[in-house]
């Protein structure tokens, strides 16, 4: 009776310890399931919330986003060709070839995902042609977004263009005819967002018009094609075929992240998928 008794404790004893060494397995493949790569984007101020858009979609594909904030349109391709970002989320092809061939910088632009547009904003006018002789308008300063908004001047009939002279962009130095003698005032974001006030009229992105608590849709002149310009995804030459790039890309086009992007942006940017 106690061989037998023995027999059957000795029995229960393994069952148990092969239990537990099963439970510890399972507990283990848990805890490998939790780790997660933390993923550090640059942005600048007007896409910020789009990239915090993608937090929750992007944690199911297993990766925690970190937004890293910047002020100026240059820091967040200077921070990821030092090192210090995985990635960045804010700028179109031409701005980032621009940004390569002034910085001798080899930064790869992924695939396109979202834009916005550039127009023509005024407080003082109603229309492109009331604008008067002599008018002061505010442009941008770096070259992409300076050709795209004298491509839109040049559409809604403000000048002429020559032949683009920087390596097929255009600069205010490639204006051909200005009947109004017109100024163009190149400013920074900021200055455009304020300088409504002191000037005729300012090209600006629609983001930065909400963003500055303006109406995006008051503009008196729109560009007609913005998808050269379509927002993308920029890398380090070598992080190009990354492994964390697909699921980034896959997260960004989920209708959870538009949907937040809508939300809050209210309709100010379209997706190219």
């Amino acid at each position: 009776m106690k061989k037998r008794m023995m027999s059957i404790l000795l029995a229960t004893v393994c069952i148990f310890s092969i239990g537990l060494t099963g439970c510890s397995g399972k507990e283990e493949k848990k805890e490998e399931k939790k780790e997660v790569t933390t993923l550090k984007i640059g942005a600048s101020p007007n896409v910020i919330e789009v990239v915090h858009a993608m937090e929750d979609s992007l944690e199911k594909e297993g990766y925690k986003l970190e937004v890293v904030a910047f002020d100026d349109i240059k820091q967040p391709n200077v921070a990821l060709d030092e090192g210090s970002l995985d990635g960045n989320l804010y700028q179109h092809k031409p701005f980032l070839d621009s940004f390569n061939n002034d910085n001798g910088t080899k930064l790869k632009f992924v695939e396109p995902l979202f834009g916005g547009f550039t127009a023509l904003y005024s407080e003082k006018w109603n229309s492109v042609e009331e604008i008067p002789e002599n008018a002061k308008i505010g442009i941008f300063q770096d070259a992409s977004n300076q050709h795209r908004a004298l491509v839109l001047g040049e559409e809604a009939g403000l000048f002429t263009l020559g032949e683009p002279s920087n390596n097929g962009m255009y600069t205010l130095l490639d204006i051909k005819e200005n009947p109004r003698n017109l100024e163009l005032v190149p400013l920074d974001t900021g200055g455009l967002n304020q300088g409504l006030t002191d000037l005729d009229g300012c090209f600006n992105q629609g983001t930065s018009m909400f963003l500055a608590e303006k109406d995006p849709t008051s503009y008196i002149a729109i560009e007609k094609d913005n998808s050269k310009f379509a927002i993308g995804l920029v890398v380090r030459e070598e992080d190009e075929n990354a492994e964390w790039v697909e699921p980034f890309l896959k997260a960004f086009r989920t209708e959870d992240t538009k949907k937040k992007i809508d939300e809050y942006y209210q309709g100010s940017y379209v997706y190219f998928d």
